[in-house]
């Protein structure tokens, strides 16, 4: 009897998101992307460490605080020794962490964002339902469902809008106003596939087993 299909989406990007501040150079609001390098100053007994970012307009530069008057012997030796080597892991994980940061944008493309793909389950026979679910170990900022969707099935974003127009797609949370919104941590999403013509190379699409890579817009829907 045919099934569901479940499989798991992890979502990863090697672009950092940017916030959006005032720029004291330009005298408006512009995105200001990580350096990558990080700034650490010594008053005393006492630490400050910063991650300097740059303004991709004029290269107007902005320290975010990593930590402030911290006394020297609190300090972690292996924190420490990534603030002075500049160690690159460390200053993305810190870009990626947007707490206190109020507005930004995604950075770099679509060929930053990596979808790393895994059935969970299989059905015995013919799967009729497919359920992804979207994992993102570290914030993605800015990605929009119908985007990731495209980028995962190997479909173009108006192919997705004709999926749920069409009754094919849900969500959980949300209805079909989730294609516009961020994606969640740990969201699903279902797409109906009898009747669908091309069921076979979504089904391999979305579970990473097909012969051809896969981008945005390779694969039609009928």
């Amino acid at each position: 009897m045919p099934g569901t299909l479940c499989i798991t989406w992890t979502i990863t990007s090697s672009a950092s998101p940017m916030p959006i501040l005032t720029c004291a150079r330009c005298d408006t609001r512009r995105a200001f992307a990580s350096s990558g390098r990080f700034r650490l100053n010594a008053n005393g007994k006492r630490l400050d460490a910063w991650l300097i970012y740059r303004c991709t307009v004029c290269d107007q530069t902005w320290n975010r605080p990593v930590f402030e008057r911290r006394a020297r012997n609190t300090v972690d030796p292996a924190l420490l020794d990534a603030l002075q080597r500049n160690d690159p892991e460390f200053a993305t994980k810190t870009a990626l962490d947007m707490t206190g940061i109020k507005r930004w944008e995604p950075g770099g493309d679509d060929t930053a964002i990596s979808v790393a793909k895994a059935v969970a389950s299989t059905c015995k026979a013919e799967a009729v339902l497919l359920e992804i679910t979207m994992r993102m170990p570290s914030p993605v900022p800015g990605i929009r469902c119908d985007k990731l969707l495209a980028l995962g099935l190997g479909v173009s974003r108006s192919a997705v809008d004709k999926l749920a127009r069409g009754g094919r797609l849900a969500f959980e949370p949300g209805a079909t106003t989730a294609l516009a919104r961020p994606v969640r941590d740990g969201q699903r999403v279902w797409l109906k596939l009898n009747g669908l013509g091309n069921a076979a190379l979504l089904l391999a699409a979305a579970s990473g087993q097909s012969d051809i890579p896969v981008s945005a817009g390779s694969i039609p829907v009928d």
